[in-house]
């Protein structure tokens, strides 16, 4: 029997965007489809087979395919590659060599981690003066988000949001608030969520911040072609952070904002995405 892989890429997705400004066809599984088709002939010169399926589609429509049968159906042999952007990762067996470029820590395969990317933050405006040190305009979907508003809440040098649970839905003042916020403060935090990423770290970039990643531990995408220490900070500890933005002199923190646009630019961009997995694969 022939399993046509068309059926695990159901599209247009059911589900609602998020971040709501997002593009559908800018989904990470759909961009990332559409640039191996335009450049195909890069990819038959490598040695690993793509796993064409739209992942985060299948498990958010609760699409019914057998999907374990089509990948069971694979000769396990072969080495392969996917793509992934789902929270869960790849809830399926996968043959022995795969690897899956996740947005997520989560799943089945051999996990090479990638940004957790969405299209460009529109009308971003011009950039603010910076009078706020360090904030925080989010919801709380971890207890990491919750003690940090309990150490830095109150203080002055910090602006936090009001403190609220997770919706899909993003309203306009709020998002405002959001772009408004970051783009006044010289740092903006970056506590991991539901995951350990998130799309506020490339948001940040955007907004011409310095991201602060605070996280029990960290899977940095493309860890192999980056020093995230060029263009964030890394807290281990929260209650270490406001000492050490204090101790950041304003060459190193221009340093950072300024990099952080670069790297943005060349690694960031869903295009530059696509172009650092090819790298990757090639290499």
């Amino acid at each position: 029997m022939v399993y046509d892989f068309k059926y695990l890429r159901p599209y247009p997705p059911k589900y609602p965007a998020y971040p709501p400004y997002s593009n559908i066809e800018n989904y990470m599984e759909h961009y990332f489809f559409d640039y191996y088709k335009k450049n195909i002939e890069d990819f038959k010169k490598i040695d690993r087979q793509y796993l064409p399926i739209f992942w985060t589609t299948l498990y958010n429509d609760h699409i019914h395919v057998n999907t374990a049968e089509y990948l069971n159906a694979l000769d396990q042999t072969k080495k392969y590659f996917t793509v992934n952007q789902h929270d869960d990762g790849i809830r399926y067996s996968l043959p022995q060599d795969t690897i899956v470029f996740s947005a997520s820590e989560n799943g089945h395969g051999k996990i090479y981690p990638i940004p957790l990317l969405t299209s460009p933050i529109p009308n971003i405006g011009e950039n603010l003066d910076k009078d706020i040190l360090c904030s925080f305009v989010g919801t709380i979907t971890h207890p990491l988000r919750i003690a940090l508003y309990q150490l830095y809440g109150g203080k002055e040098n910090f602006y936090f949001s009001e403190m609220k649970n997770w919706s899909p839905v993003i309203t306009d003042d709020k998002f405002e608030e959001f772009k408004t916020i970051t783009k006044r403060s010289k740092f903006s935090l970056c506590p991991r969520g539901n995951i350990i990423q998130s799309f506020r770290i490339y948001e940040i970039l955007q907004l011409n911040s310095v991201p602060v990643i605070i996280a029990d531990k960290f899977t940095y995408p493309f860890k192999d072609l980056l020093n995230w220490e060029d263009f964030s900070i890394i807290v281990n500890d929260p209650r270490e952070l406001e000492s050490k933005l204090m101790s950041v002199t304003d060459d190193e923190y221009d340093k950072l904002l300024n990099r952080g646009e670069e790297i943005y630019q060349e690694y960031f961009t869903l295009e530059k995405m696509c172009l650092n997995i090819k790298k990757i694969l090639c290499d």
